[in-house]
């Protein structure tokens, strides 16, 4: 199954139509949302995403956790101008890459195809890797987990968890180790009532019984395993 093509913007003014007739015919769904916190981590993961440089700068800590959980999606900063410290400062705090406003959507989605492009040769193998446990496929490449041909939904949290669980089972992973793969904020640090949130909703979501965890067992004053025989391959398609 192919992950339907999101275009997520991140900016206060009105997205051109002329930007939305081009990437319409290339089926490419508009998510327009006005601030970094009206992303809906569930619903809006995108595959590229644009963010307004005034938006970017106040929002620095946000960007980087947001840097952080798309990951592997192209994060392009756009701006009004063709400014080169401007460039160069947006692309040293982590974007893919810098687009200015008065070039054509034809040139930015050359650019998006670009940076997926460079990202496969990278991990040529990122769309067709499956790991799969229990009754569960998680695809790794397009961030996506099935069971019996149904997708469930995934925070990038939760996604990060499960996957640094499938990659390491039948291991105690420490909760500092866990942590840093909920959030690469070093300023900030995550609470263990915060992580135990983040663990419980995970269970909810793939436990049987959530209550009594079969697969995420917790390691009293340490951390938590995952109790599951994993399998790796590679799958053309969900």
């Amino acid at each position: 199954m192919q992950q339907k093509k999101k275009l997520l913007i991140i900016d206060r003014e009105p997205v051109s139509e002329t930007l939305i007739s081009y990437f319409e015919k290339f089926e490419f769904e508009i998510i327009h949302k006005i601030d970094i916190s009206a992303i809906d981590y569930h619903d809006d993961l995108p595959t590229a995403l644009l963010i307004d440089w005034s938006i970017a700068q106040k929002n620095k800590g946000r960007l980087l956790k947001l840097l952080t959980d798309f990951s592997d999606i192209p994060v392009i900063i756009v701006h009004h101008e063709e400014n080169e410290n401007t460039c160069i400062q947006a692309l040293e705090e982590g974007a893919d890459d810098f687009f200015s406003k008065s070039r054509t959507p034809r040139e930015l989605h050359a650019r998006i195809n670009a940076i997926i492009k460079r990202m496969e040769k990278i991990n040529p193998s990122r769309e067709k890797e499956v790991l799969a446990f229990a009754n569960w496929r998680l695809y790794p490449g397009p961030r996506q987990l099935y069971r019996d041909g149904v997708e469930y939904k995934l925070s990038p949290s939760e996604y990060n968890l499960l996957l640094a669980f499938v990659r390491h089972p039948q291991q105690i992973l420490k909760r500092d180790y866990l942590r840093q793969k909920i959030s690469q904020q070093r300023d900030k640090v995550l609470s263990d009532r915060l992580m135990d949130t983040h663990i419980s909703r995970l269970r909810q979501k793939i436990e049987s019984d959530p209550k009594h965890p079969r697969l995420i067992k917790t390691v009293r004053n340490t951390g938590y395993l995952f109790n599951a025989r994993v399998s790796t391959g590679k799958g053309q398609s969900i």
